[in-house]
């Protein structure tokens, strides 16, 4: 079974709406389906819920509501991961410095579903924290993360595809 890590900053807003959404995206698909998705944060509370208007967002959104507890990004976690997709450039710096060996398949979000080639950390990549902003920033963030895992899983489906023929040397 393939691993998805989201990581963000407290693991309260971007990682766990990512996280959510692509459970909900995959859910019905046989293939996908089979995909471990999880999230954690370079710097999270443990245990914390999901922020509110995060909540508020997906469920503006359709995605119904959310169990979340918070996680501390950790050197297990990352090792455990497939794919790595980080909401912010900076966050890729953490993440090396927690482990080192992810920086192998670690991405931006938006790097990975834009095809960027891995550790990019071009600013355009980037999705900014709705932190502590209206619940318009919030469902906006979670509309911006839709369409990038949509463009993920198309990605991942097309290296899955690829490496099946690699496999069965076509």
């Amino acid at each position: 079974m393939k691993t998805v890590l989201f990581i963000c900053t407290g693991n309260s807003c971007r990682s766990p709406m990512a996280e959510h959404i692509m459970k909900n995206l995959i859910k019905e698909d046989e293939w996908f389906a089979q995909i471990n998705v999880e999230s954690a944060g370079t710097m999270a509370f443990e245990g914390a819920p999901i922020s509110d208007f995060a909540a508020k967002a997906l469920a503006h959104l359709g995605f119904g509501s959310v169990k979340h507890s918070a996680r501390q990004l950790t050197k297990e976690l990352c090792q455990a991961a497939d794919l790595i997709l980080a909401m912010h450039a900076h966050h890729l710096d953490e993440l090396e410095a927690i482990c080192a060996k992810a920086r192998k398949n670690a991405f931006t979000l938006k790097g990975y579903a834009q095809g960027a080639d891995c550790f990019a950390k071009d600013e355009k990549y980037n999705i900014s924290d709705p932190y502590m902003q209206s619940l318009n920033i919030y469902i906006n963030t979670a509309l911006e993360l839709k369409q990038a895992i949509e463009n993920a899983l198309e990605r991942m489906a097309e290296e899955a595809e690829n490496k099946t023929k690699d496999d069965n040397g076509e």
